[in-house]
C-alpha cells in the first residue's frame, strides 16, 4: 500500500507540474516546489523512468527563471540518466536541454554541438521525438540551431533549419 501511494503521488505531481506551469508559468515557485517534491519521491522509490520526468520539470522551472548555471546540472543529470537507461527519447530531450543551457551561457560552439547531436541521434525517432509533455525536442533543436547559424551569418543554413523545424512541428 505504501508503494502504491508513493507511485500515485509521483504520477499526480508530474501531471500537476505541467498544469501549474500553464497556470502560473514554469518559472513559478509552485512549479519548482512541485517538481522538487516529485524528484525526492522518485529518488526514494527508485523510479528511474519517472525520475527523468521530474528532472525535466525541475530543469524547465529553473531554466525559465534565467538561472542558467543552476539549471545546467539538472540537464547534465538528465543526460546521465538517459545514458544509464539507454532511453533514446530521454537522451534527445536531455541533449536539447543541455544545448539550451549552453546557448544561454554564451557557449555557442558547445550549444551547436549539442543541438547537432540531438538532431542526428533523434533522426530515427518517429514524431520528432515527441515527449509526453508536448515538446518536440528535434524541432526545438532545429530552431535553436538556426539562431546560432544566423549569428554566424550563415543565413541560408539558418533558413533551412527554421523550415525543417516548422515542418517537424506541423507534421507532429
Amino acid at each position: 500500500p505504501g508503494e502504491d501511494r508513493a507511485m500515485a503521488e509521483i504520477e499526480c505531481r508530474l501531471a500537476r507540474g505541467d498544469a501549474l506551469g500553464a497556470i502560473h508559468g514554469y518559472a513559478s515557485s509552485a512549479v519548482r516546489e512541485n517538481y522538487d517534491a516529485a524528484l525526492a519521491l522518485c529518488e526514494k522509490a527508485g523510479q528511474t523512468e519517472l525520475l527523468f520526468n521530474a528532472l525535466r520539470g525541475l530543469w524547465n522551472g529553473i531554466y525559465n527563471t534565467g538561472a542558467f548555471a543552476e539549471s545546467l546540472p539538472m540537464a547534465e543529470r538528465m543526460h546521465a540518466l538517459a545514458q544509464q537507461t539507454g532511453e533514446l527519447r530521454h537522451w534527445v530531450a536531455a541533449q536539447r536541454s543541455i544545448g539550451s543551457n549552453y546557448l544561454s551561457l554564451n557557449r555557442f560552439e558547445d550549444a551547436s554541438a549539442a543541438y547537432r547531436d540531438c538532431i542526428r541521434r533523434g533522426a530515427d525517432l518517429p514524431d520528432g521525438a515527441a515527449t509526453g509533455y508536448g515538446e518536440l525536442p528535434i524541432a526545438v533543436a532545429h530552431g535553436m540551431l538556426s539562431q546560432l547559424e544566423a549569428f554566424a551569418a550563415r543565413l541560408d543554413t539558418a533558413l533551412a533549419l527554421v523550415q525543417r523545424s516548422d515542418h517537424i512541428a506541423r507534421t507532429n
